[in-house]
């Protein structure tokens, strides 16, 4: 009795298994095609000339930053929101240590 219940839940199981695994795979195709079909209208000639006249100098301009700025703006950040309840939780002093370069 339990093995013919186990048996048709099995083949419920596998069928509802099989519809969302078609489903997936159709999401899937679609995906690709879409990236796909985008990636052909970005590297366009078109696109490129559209680029061009949109940004016509570099206006992008990328920051560095020392791991020292970071580690002290990172502090400074901690130490004005240690009120509350992250002034108590022990979590929240170790990140701090470890930031600080200090050992816990």
């Amino acid at each position: 009795e339990e093995d013919k219940k186990f048996l048709a839940d099995l083949a419920t199981n596998c069928e509802t298994k099989k519809k969302e695994w078609e489903v997936r795979s159709a999401t899937r195709s679609e995906e690709l095609l879409a990236l796909s079909e985008t990636i052909k209208l970005l590297n366009d000639d078109d696109a490129l000339e559209l680029f061009k006249r949109t940004l016509p100098s570099p206006s992008l301009l990328q920051l560095q930053v020392s791991a020292k700025e970071v580690r002290q703006r990172a502090l400074q950040v901690l130490r004005s929101s240690r009120r509350g309840r992250a002034a108590h939780d022990p979590r929240f002093g170790a990140v701090l240590l470890a930031i600080a370069g200090k050992k816990a």
